[in-house]
């Protein structure tokens, strides 16, 4: 398929009915003769249209169009007076012709959940810091950190918080002015 594909293949329809100006059908006449796909679908409108001619008419009443047009402004009319809560529904009904309806409920669910959820919060709980004053609670926290280096010396890849920690109580010990027995 070319461009001029393109062109022409718009104006098949009107080519096979016949509605086409002499110059514009001479055109398509000359596009079919070099362009078999274009040929097959006129071949297909040639179908159709025999098709469409064969089957038998039927009368329409002689107010068809103005009740058609009545019906049309009803429906328009009924669409305008709906409340806004139908039309919400309505947009999150999923259908045919908007795929996105059902992305969108969930999007609104999820922030009404949410907004609750936030809305509804447990203030959070004061932290508390405990500071050790007493000399036992000292001499308790010297006894762990002296078996956790044991246990980092003996299994020194298993154990990186060791290392942490044994640096932290030095650091402490340079300040504080302790000597390096423990209990």
């Amino acid at each position: 398929m070319n461009s001029y594909c393109n062109k022409i293949r718009p104006l098949i329809s009107e080519y096979i009915d016949g509605a086409l100006d002499p110059r514009r059908s001479a055109d398509v006449d000359s596009h079919l003769e070099s362009c078999s796909e274009c040929r097959q679908i006129a071949a297909d409108f040639r179908a159709n249209k025999s098709v469409m001619a064969s089957m038998p008419l039927r009368q329409t009443s002689s107010n068809f169009d103005t009740a058609l047009a009545q019906r049309i402004a009803a429906i328009a009319q009924q669409k305008a007076k709906r409340s806004w809560l139908a039309r919400i529904g309505e947009a999150l009904l999923p259908s045919r012709t908007n795929v996105w309806r059902p992305a969108f409920a969930t999007v609104t669910a999820v922030t009404v959940v949410a907004s609750v959820m936030f809305a509804m919060r447990i203030p959070p709980t004061e932290v508390r810091t405990h500071t050790m004053t007493s000399a036992s609670e000292q001499a308790l926290i010297q006894q762990c950190v002296v078996q956790h280096r044991s246990y980092a010396e003996a299994q020194p890849l298993n154990d990186f918080s060791a290392q942490a920690l044994a640096q932290q109580v030095d650091n402490s010990k340079q300040f504080d002015g302790d000597s390096d027995d423990v209990l």
